[in-house]
């Protein structure tokens, strides 16, 4: 604790007021379970600072209790890896977790920091795993953090005061006791609005995805609805060095020509929208198994959506692989039920037949392919009877087919999947950055229905192909707009 952080002063008062705020969790189920407590203390600290520099009018409380986090993580221990241990297997504490995540933010804030011992990040590094482009070219930080320091930018000070006064005398949030005095520069105005943001964690009140309390507080205030309808959409961020999301591809290639084709379009889609891309060619049971032990493992935890796609034969029961089959609804399951991705978005593409029906019309030209009570008011809800804490793992899913229920997916054998090419026609071009993704599944389902087919074995009609989805999103999910570096 006695290191030195005299470099710390070298970055500018907004900087270090957004250091503080990274380097820490308000909503104790989005740390570990292992160090919850430890998590939950941190942030009070550094709440106390925070009222402290707040009610003094000074940075002084603030950097007080940065320089002991920051010293505190950079002399913390980097335990080496076992030998033998498989990789990416490492058991992972909160001071590793602490000291990537300041590196990161750092990194972001623009802060420089003095050179630190390289083997410690080589080791880090290997603990969690990450692949070379993570390593090289994407920072961990989360999304939602970076969401309420660029909302603490955009409101002006007024405004963020105007919010304080709203909720200084509700009870349940804040100590009647605490003096907030008026901020009179633009790293203290952010400071107050961070930590309105943070007391609202802590006392359980808003997390990742519900946050109607505080967007019902800024309404009052007149905030902007650009700032506004910001909280109806899942956290993202715009900057090239923090990743979109995670993105994996299963594809049966046996008897699927032009499943090749459908790959290169997959990835180089979802890689132009920033997320790290994997796939698994003719994968078998124990790639699917593998896959869902892989997105358990703590890396995945920075990760703001993970987006699924699933490309093979099937029916209205099941999806095939390379050895056998797979129910669909234990496939969609296995999925969905990852704790580094609850209250995430969780985006599944199914591109498989789901029967054996065509949609036939007449005879004509046509793509050719292969078939692959009355009330006086509403209800008045209570917070007495609201929970946030207990998400169901099939909410935040967003399941999109690419045929109708006992229907064929068709298939160009040059092309690959017909809805693949359109998806993916769809989310690569410009104007559709930052739009809802139902939106885009809308367009690709109102394109595709349009296209006329044509079959080898049925030479006297035509053939249509709709396609669907399915979901329990509770809030936006946008086409990731990438338009900042750092």
């Amino acid at each position: 604790e006695n290191m030195d952080v005299s470099w710390l002063q070298e970055a500018t008062p907004e900087a270090r007021v957004r250091l503080l705020f990274l380097i820490n969790n308000g909503d104790p189920l989005e740390c570990g379970e292992g160090f919850r407590e430890e998590c939950k203390n941190d942030a009070s600290t550094a709440q106390a600072a925070a009222k402290l520099s707040l009610k003094k009018n000074t940075m002084e409380d603030i950097d007080n209790e940065l320089k002991k986090r920051i010293s505190a993580i950079l002399s913390s221990e980097i335990k080496p890896v076992p030998h033998g241990t498989p990789c990416g297997e490492y058991e992972i504490n909160k001071d590793e977790i602490d000291f990537l995540v300041f590196d990161s933010a750092c990194k972001y804030l623009k802060i420089q920091v003095p050179s630190t011992d390289t083997e410690r990040f080589t080791v880090l590094y290997q603990k969690f795993n990450f692949s070379e482009k993570e390593l090289n070219t994407l920072l961990p930080l989360d999304a939602e953090k970076l969401r309420y320091i660029d909302v603490a930018q955009s409101l002006d000070a007024e405004t963020i005061w105007s919010v304080w006064e709203e909720i200084q005398d509700n009870e349940e949030i804040f100590d009647p006791a605490i003096t907030i005095t008026k901020p009179q520069s633009v790293a203290l105005k952010e400071a107050l609005f961070l930590m309105i943001v943070r007391q609202l964690q802590i006392k359980v009140k808003i997390n990742r995805v519900y946050t109607g309390k505080l967007v019902n507080i800024l309404k009052k205030c007149n905030v902007n609805n650009a700032i506004i309808d910001q909280f109806r959409c899942y956290p993202q961020t715009a900057n090239a060095l923090v990743p979109s999301g995670f993105c994996t591809i299963f594809s049966v290639l046996e008897n699927r020509k032009g499943a090749e084709v459908e790959i290169n379009k997959i990835s180089g889609t979802f890689e132009s929208l920033n997320f790290v891309v994997h796939d698994k060619i003719d994968p078998k049971l124990d790639d699917i198994e593998h896959m869902k032990a892989e997105l358990s493992k703590p890396k995945y935890m920075f990760y703001s959506s993970l987006v699924c796609w699933f490309i093979s034969h099937g029916d209205s029961q099941k999806v095939q692989l390379k050895d056998g089959e797979i129910n669909r609804s234990e496939l969609l399951q296995k999925f969905s039920n990852l704790k580094n991705f609850n209250k995430k978005p969780k985006i599944v593409f199914m591109a498989s037949c789901l029967g054996d029906k065509h949609v036939t019309l007449k005879i004509g030209n046509g793509f050719f392919v292969a078939a692959d009570a009355k009330s006086g008011g509403f209800l008045n809800i209570p917070d007495s009877i609201r929970d946030i804490t207990a998400v169901h793992s099939e909410m935040d899913r967003l399941v999109a087919y690419s045929t109708l229920d006992w229907h064929y997916a068709y298939r160009s054998e040059e092309e690959g999947s017909i809805y693949v090419d359109r998806v993916c026609n769809l989310l690569k071009q410009e104007e559709n950055r930052g739009r809802n993704i139902t939106e885009v599944l809308e367009e690709t389902a109102e394109e595709l229905h349009q296209i006329l087919f044509s079959e080898e074995n049925i030479s006297d009609l035509h053939l249509k192909q709709g396609c669907k989805y399915e979901s329990t999103l509770q809030k936006t999910f946008k086409v990731p707009c990438v338009n900042e570096k750092l």
